[in-house]
């Protein structure tokens, strides 16, 4: 069983989700535990591109006269590829902006609390927060390194032959329960057995999830649609279960070999013909010989090709992947807000590279060229340039920094302690 407990105390806790993340980028004024560097607090709980203009820096009281060559922006202690509009004459002006790449806090630093790392439930959902911090500011020692978004402007794409599909990933997390995994007793501080948040237990069938689809691939030789599935057998009743996934009507996956709680991860394909634009989705169980089912759905996972038309889509941000064995991608897009004729750029994510890459317009047709080098990448075409979002910065004061060390972390305040070992 799992039970949180709020204990008022100062003492020593090791808490080794901790030490991935460092502070090293904080420059001390030698032996003093005050920060010399003054930086800004940033918080993020949505995937997207990040803007920042003048005026919020200004307000936010960050000094907005330095050269902008020495701005930083850090995320669990790892320096992000940024781009600073304008910084070519080595000064921040009123037009002038940063933008980055940004994502939610998931549950990456929550492995560590598990004795098996694998009976984490759900890894891109965080068992406490989904909001990330980043840290704006700007280097004060000279010569200090800094990373930018590395700039893509090639626009020869005769050199090129077009992508037929790119590929999308539709992807839902079930959240709204907490399930305690298989241990037994009340007090137990570990975590083990498939622990975390999933979707409410059903012993029939969850209620209908629908989503739409749009613009599907059905070109020749796009791949079939992949599906994952994480469900939960909830209980130890000492019977097997079958579990079902129905699609649109139809049943498209079964298992009926299910016995004693656990995790289980399927993989099925669903046939292309079968995504129209509208999709229903429903979870389904039974007990085979009598016993009492309880199931769980975590989270549903389906990869598609997408046409390169966009008709119809409104999302601010459209994430994608594309491939080849070849330098660069090439993609002609269609149907993209037509009656805007902003200026756009394609960014692409590979691991914690980011690039810009230029596009051009012509009448109906949206051109790039995305670097693969051979490989995959992930890209992110923005709806226009307005979608970035703009978000508040917050000064972090006093600039006091606790070092954060592998085995100790001083909490000398009150602490919510879940399935932490105490020594």
């Amino acid at each position: 069983m799992r039970k949180l407990y709020v204990i008022i105390v100062l003492f020593l806790l090791p808490v080794l989700s901790f030490a991935q993340f460092s502070n090293s980028w904080i420059n001390f004024n030698g032996a003093s535990p005050y920060s010399a560097q003054q930086y800004f607090k940033i918080k993020v709980w949505k995937q997207g591109i990040y803007r920042i203009d003048y005026s919020l820096l200004q307000q936010a009281g960050f000094p907005v006269g330095m050269n902008p060559n020495q701005f930083q922006i850090f995320n669990n202690g790892h320096e992000q590829y940024i781009y600073v509009e304008g910084a070519q004459d080595n000064s921040f002006d009123p037009t002038d902006f940063i933008e980055f790449y940004g994502k939610p806090n998931n549950g990456a630093a929550d492995q560590e609390l598990y004795d098996d790392p694998s009976d984490q439930l759900n890894p891109d959902y965080s068992l406490f927060c989904d909001t990330a911090v980043y840290f704006l500011t700007a280097a004060i020692l000279p010569g200090t390194p800094v990373k930018r978004m590395i700039m893509e402007t090639d626009v020869n794409f005769s050199l090129y032959m077009p992508e037929n599909y790119v590929t999308k990933t539709f992807r839902r997390n079930y959240t709204s329960k907490y399930l305690k995994g298989d241990s037994q007793g009340d007090i137990d501080p570990s975590y083990n057995g498939p622990e975390g948040f999933s979707g409410n237990t059903f012993s029939a069938a969850a209620p209908a999830d629908n989503f739409s689809l749009p613009n599907v691939s059905t070109f020749a030789t796009a791949p079939i649609p992949s599906a994952d599935v994480r469900m939960v057998n909830a209980n130890y009743d000492g019977h097997f279960h079958t579990f079902n996934v129905e699609f649109n009507g139809n049943t498209i996956f079964t298992d009926n070999t299910i016995f004693g709680y656990g995790r289980h991860d399927y993989n099925f394909n669903i046939p292309a013909a079968s995504l129209p634009l509208s999709n229903s989705l429903v979870f389904s169980g039974v007990a085979n010989s009598g016993g009492t089912n309880l199931m769980s759905v975590t989270y549903f996972k389906l990869q598609y090709p997408h046409a390169n038309s966009f008709n119809g889509e409104l999302e601010p941000f459209q994430f994608f992947s594309v491939s080849n064995g070849g330098s660069k991608a090439r993609v002609d897009f269609t149907d993209f807000l037509n009656s805007d004729n902003s200026t756009r750029f394609i960014y692409i994510i590979a691991g914690d590279t980011v690039s810009k890459v230029t596009t051009v317009r012509t009448g109906n047709l949206l051109q790039a060229l995305i670097p693969v080098n051979g490989g995959e990448r992930i890209a992110c075409l923005l709806r226009h340039q307005h979608t970035i979002f703009l978000l508040p910065i917050f000064i972090c004061l006093p600039k006091i920094v606790i070092p954060i060390h592998r085995s100790l972390h001083v909490l000398p305040t009150t602490v919510t302690i879940s399935r932490s070992t105490i020594i």
